[in-house]
This record gives structure tokens, sequence and C-alpha cells, in this order.
């Protein structure tokens, strides 16, 4: 008897414990009827057929290029720019403007400008500086003539030479070769091909000129490529799908 009752109070927490697992049983049963099936959450198979209609302009699609050509690296920023900044190095050069003995053409231009002193006969070394383009935006062609008519000031001109072909490269952004400041050091003929440039160095023949001592006389040209992936928009308009289509 003392045996049985030492074990009531265990008894009596095990059927509690029951009682509360049958209710708590009972309740998630009641409570998982509520809750929607897999099924019933999975989204409706609905098929919705739209009316496409066929692309008007069947170029909108083509694999090839509207204007197939090869990338250059052209002159950037404006060509005014570039006049103001090499009369900043000592050759006065005029506004950028319609050329007026071309139509369409746009230019800048020096006079001959002298540089340094006169020899004993009075020859003066000089500099002569043309740049032109087919419109307002572009350069398309610059040239530097140099005169070494006094020897004595030949390296004055050759340098003011090199700080107009070094202004010219900073608008691009990386510098002429080698070959081309040792070609004008050296009073010599070259032709090179850079990045889509063509830049060249001609040597006038002192005997064309029926002068009595030999003068060095260069002409250095730059021919800037022409592409038409250089066009800022205007040679691409209007686009094909902003033309009238006839239906």
């Amino acid at each position: 008897m003392d045996r049985v009752g030492r074990l009531s109070p265990f008894l009596f927490l095990g059927l509690v414990a029951l009682l509360g697992a049958a209710v708590l049983a009972i309740f998630f049963v009641a409570r998982s009827e509520d809750v929607p099936s897999a099924e019933r959450l999975a989204a409706p198979d609905v098929r919705i057929e739209a009316e496409v209609e066929p692309i008007a302009d069947p170029s909108l699609l083509d694999p090839s290029p509207f204007h197939p050509d090869r990338f250059h690296i052209v002159f950037a920023g404006h060509p005014a720019d570039l006049c103001a900044e090499i009369a900043q190095s000592g050759v006065p050069m005029s506004d950028w403007s319609a050329d007026p003995l071309r139509q369409g053409s746009w230019q800048c231009s020096s006079e001959l400008v002298p540089l340094g002193s006169a020899d004993g006969r009075g020859r003066q070394s000089s500099l002569f500086v043309s740049l032109r383009g087919t419109v307002e935006e572009q350069l398309d062609f610059l040239r530097i003539k140099l005169n070494g008519d006094n020897p004595q000031t030949v390296p004055l001109a050759k340098v003011t030479l090199g700080h107009i072909l070094r202004s010219t490269a900073v608008r691009y952004g990386w510098d002429w070769p080698d070959e081309l400041y040792r070609a004008i050091d050296q009073g010599r003929a070259i032709e090179l091909m850079q990045r889509g440039v063509r830049l060249s160095v001609h040597r006038e023949n002192p005997g064309l000129t029926n002068e009595a001592d030999p003068v060095l006389r260069l002409n250095v040209v730059m021919d800037f490529p022409e592409s038409r992936l250089r066009n800022t928009g205007r040679g691409f308009e209007p686009f094909s799908w902003q033309k009238p289509i006839d239906r």
C-alpha cells in the first residue's frame, strides 16, 4: 500500500501529460484542414495568346552593319581650340572660320612667321601653319612649313614645330612616333601611318629655288582618316526606322 501511494503522484502526472498531448494533436489536425494544399496554391495553367505585330522594318534585325567601316583614332576636340593653342606657342593663327576660297570648308592659318634673329644677309627662319576641315567640328588636314633660311635659328624653328606637333598629339591622348621627330631633327623625308593617321615629312629640293646656299625647307603633313564612324550623327540621319513606311 505504501508503494502504491508513493507511485500515485507519478501516475497522475503521466495521465496529465497524455491528456495534454492528445489535446495538442487534435488542435494541429484541425488547423491542418484549414491550410490549403500545395495543389490549391499552384498557379492555374492559363495560356494568354496575344497578337504580335510583325516588325515593320526588317533591317532592324539585319546582322550586317548599317555603315561598315574600320575604327580609327581621330582628332578629339574642336579645331578652334587647337588653332588657339598653336597661337600660344608663338605662331599667331587666324580664327577657325569658313574658308573663303573653298566652299564648304573650314580653316585657320598663320602668316609666314619669322623665328629668331636674321643673319648678316637679313635672312630669317620661319614657319607657316595651316589647318583645314570639311565641316566646322572636324579637322582633316594639318600642314607645317619650316623654312630654315638662317641656319643658326633652324634649331629654334624645329623646337617650335615640335611643340605644335605635341599640342596636336595631346588632343589625341597619345604622342606621334619617335621616327617623325627624328626625321624632322635630321631634316629628311619620311612617310608613316599610325592608327589611321598618315604622317609625312617632305624636304624641298634646294635646286628648284635657284638659291646659292642650300636651305632646309620641310613640309610636315598630317592627313586625318576619313571614317563614317567619326561622324557625330548627321551622316546617319534620318535613321531607317525614322523614315515613313509605305503601307
